[in-house]
């Protein structure tokens, strides 16, 4: 087993005009894949438990970071998104490198927010509702 420690992964979403944008840099945080699968009711008379089949599956990913309104920054790069997609997001919790695992998906950015609390730094979060399909493999 290898284990990996948090803060090398990278994180990439496709800016409005389709070309994957590299946010890493201002990123701490990303939650990926709250995935769920509906369970459907299949019971029918004369039974005396409940059966079920898998229905369909949802996912969702979130990040946050420190806020930066820099050419090719969060800010630029997340309000343009909104009302657009779905786009590719991709997580490469382990960061870049040939054999490395990512995590790819189309998503629909679904909440864009920032925050300055007196005294703190400004940060931002973003969330996206998965629209089809994770594929997952190794970086060449």
């Amino acid at each position: 087993m290898a284990f990996t420690r948090g803060g090398k992964g990278a994180f990439l979403v496709d800016n409005a005009a389709g070309t994957p944008v590299d946010i890493t840099l201002f990123i701490d945080s990303v939650d990926w894949g709250d995935f769920s699968t509906e369970s459907l009711d299949t019971s029918t008379y004369g039974t005396e438990n409940m059966t079920y089949i898998p229905g369909l599956s949802n996912g969702s990913a979130s990040i946050a970071g420190k806020y930066d309104a820099v050419t090719g920054g969060p800010d630029e790069t997340l309000r343009a998104l909104r009302g657009k997609g779905p786009l590719t997001i991709e997580w490469q919790p382990e960061g870049p490198g040939a054999g490395k695992p990512y995590r790819r998906a189309e998503a629909i950015l679904t909440s864009y927010a920032s925050s300055a609390p007196v005294g703190e730094i400004i940060t931002f979060s973003a969330s996206w509702q998965i629209s089809g399909p994770e594929t997952t493999g190794a970086l060449v």
